[in-house]
């Protein structure tokens, strides 16, 4: 894993997901109890949510799971600066 800025996140993210057809990110604190989890199957997205609440979003399309992203990031890592990132 590899430590990144939260502002960082969402367009390292969004230049991955780009160039792979299948993709799985991690995004976790730097205690690592809380993450995300974005995983890309072709077209369909799935986001997985485990830590201040444990959801699992599937079905998605490319604008709605940024959507998403943005909005669960703010809920997952309130006051984090920094995070834990890695491409599976």
């Amino acid at each position: 894993m590899k430590m990144i800025n939260l502002k960082n996140a969402m367009p390292m993210i969004q230049k991955q997901i780009k160039t792979n057809d299948q993709l799985h990110v991690v995004l976790a604190t730097y205690k690592r109890d809380r993450r995300l989890e974005i995983i890309k199957n072709g077209t369909s997205y799935h986001i997985v949510q485990d830590g201040y609440k444990n959801e699992y979003f599937e079905g998605m399309t490319q604008k709605e799971a940024f959507s998403l992203l943005k909005k669960l990031m703010k809920v997952e890592f309130p006051r984090s600066h920094k995070l834990f990132i890695a491409f599976k």
